[in-house]
C-alpha cells in the first residue's frame, strides 16, 4: 500500500510561534508523542534537528518537569516568552 507524507498538526500556538506534534515512528495512526514536538509541519520522529523534548526546555528554565498537557503548555508558553523557543528552533 502506498504511503503519503502528511504535515503534522499544530499542537500549540503562542505569539505567532507554532509548535507541531511529533508522531511515533512518523505514523499519525500511532499517535502523537507526549514530550516531543517540532517547530515545523514537516518535523520527523527520526530527525533530532527538527524536534525537541519539552522536558529539556523545562530543565533549562528551571521549571518542574511537565506531567500533564497543561504543564507542557505552561513550559512551551514560558519558552516562547523567554525567546528560547522560536519558529526557527530551540536556543538553549
Amino acid at each position: 500500500m502506498p504511503y503519503q507524507w502528511v504535515d503534522a498538526d499544530v499542537a500549540f500556538k503562542h505569539r505567532d510561534v507554532k509548535v507541531y506534534h511529533v508522531y511515533k515512528n512518523d505514523f499519525i495512526d500511532e499517535g502523537a508523542r507526549m514530550y516531543h514536538y517540532g517547530w515545523s509541519p514537516d518535523c520527523s520522529d527520526e530527525d533530532a534537528d527538527s524536534t525537541f523534548d519539552v522536558r529539556d526546555l523545562a530543565r533549562a528554565m528551571k521549571m518542574p518537569i511537565p506531567k500533564t498537557y497543561e504543564d507542557i503548555k505552561k513550559v512551551l508558553h514560558a519558552a516562547i516568552d523567554a525567546g528560547i523557543l522560536t519558529q526557527e528552533g530551540v536556543r538553549l
